[in-house]
């Protein structure tokens, strides 16, 4: 069954289960943190992360609480690493993140439940015949090698390209169990050793997008912007237990100059 996840903060919460029963009365499952899980164990990070890697897209609820939630903030870089389609549902006039610049978003006007029907057409549509993110992020080993397998596949096919090389990416460097990052890597190898044939849709894992306060959008290469050469000053902040490069960078727009400050999860490319 497609999954979605719901990225909001503590004070959003009530609107939360209203979204999340107005989205699974329209046949989605929403990803539910589990009983007695609370963001001092160490075993949180981990569980979120499986949640967003087996969602097919992320609804972020934005309001002046979830601008101040460290968790939001995390949540939504990863899941914007993973290429997972973001839906925002706007509850105040807090400024969005100059980052989110791909993500359709719904102004409440009533009930929070009344959105689901308009950002249907941003979602994917649920499918209970799609266990491939399921099987991904499984807790059993054989599952998750067998969901490597039909992504693989997917790939051959030209299926989900950014979004499953992304996953693969992640499994490949954070899986628990060896045998299941190996077998992710050995895709990613063979894909790597084709011909580009899917270029430029793959590159788009490696981009993040910023808007400039006139309004222009840049999209930069984090395996340009996340070495720490010197070139490109930066400095290091951690939120919500996660070490985060805050990059220095200039609209790429001619002519415009404006000076940004771009928060990227640069793991995987120092």
């Amino acid at each position: 069954m497609t999954q979605l996840f719901i990225i909001s903060a503590p004070e959003d919460d009530a609107c939360a289960a209203e979204l999340r029963d107005g989205l699974e009365a329209q046949g989605y499952a929403v990803w539910q943190e589990p009983a007695g899980l609370d963001q001092a164990s160490v075993s949180y990070p981990r569980a979120i992360e499986a949640g967003i890697r087996g969602s097919a897209a992320a609804v972020l609820i934005w309001s002046a609480a979830a601008a101040r939630a460290e968790w939001v903030e995390r949540k939504t870089l990863y899941a914007q690493r993973l290429q997972k389609p973001l839906v925002m549902l706007v509850r105040d006039a807090t400024e969005t993140p100059i980052t989110l610049v791909d993500a359709p978003s719904y102004r409440v006007a009533g009930a929070c439940a009344d959105t689901v029907a308009h950002m249907r057409g941003q979602l994917p549509q649920p499918d209970p015949e799609d266990v491939l993110l399921a099987l991904l992020t499984h807790q059993y080993i054989r599952d998750r090698k067998r969901g490597i397998a039909q992504a693989a596949e997917r790939l051959q096919r030209g299926e989900r390209n950014a979004e499953l090389l992304a996953v693969l990416e992640d499994i490949a460097r954070s899986d628990t169990i060896e045998t299941v990052r190996e077998e992710a890597q050995k895709v990613l190898t063979a894909i790597g050793q084709q011909a580009p044939t899917h270029m430029p849709a793959d590159e788009a894992r490696h981009m993040v997008g910023a808007r400039c306060p006139r309004g222009h959008v840049t999209y930069f290469d984090r395996r340009t912007i996340c070495i720490a050469d010197g070139t490109i000053p930066r400095a290091h902040v951690q939120r919500a237990e996660k070490d985060l490069d805050e990059i220095y960078v200039t609209c790429g727009t001619s002519g415009c100059g404006e000076q940004l400050v771009i928060r990227v999860d640069c793991e995987g490319y120092r």
